[in-house]
């Protein structure tokens, strides 16, 4: 089963870029999280995914979207790559 955490580093990541790029985003509610394991899909790693929150989830969660990033690759970028 995986488990998830706090993606702290890659909200503040995230804020920078949704503010200099995305600023249609900067009112919605984003919940970042690490995944560790990765998941798969077709035989491939996914490094991450977003999901958009509606219905009952939103009603509980209070966010609009999900943002699950692999920890261990995201751990092993280095910080150029995790900006791009």
């Amino acid at each position: 089963m995986p488990e998830y955490e706090e993606a702290t580093e890659v909200r503040s990541i995230a804020n920078d870029l949704i503010n200099k790029y995305h600023s249609n985003l900067r009112q919605a509610a984003i919940k970042y999280l690490y995944r560790d394991p990765a998941p798969r899909s077709g035989g491939k790693t996914v490094l991450g995914r977003a999901t958009k929150v509606s219905g009952k989830y939103k009603a509980v969660s209070g966010f609009d979207f999900i943002i699950e990033i692999s920890k261990l690759h995201f751990e092993n970028m280095d910080q150029n790559k995790k900006k791009h």
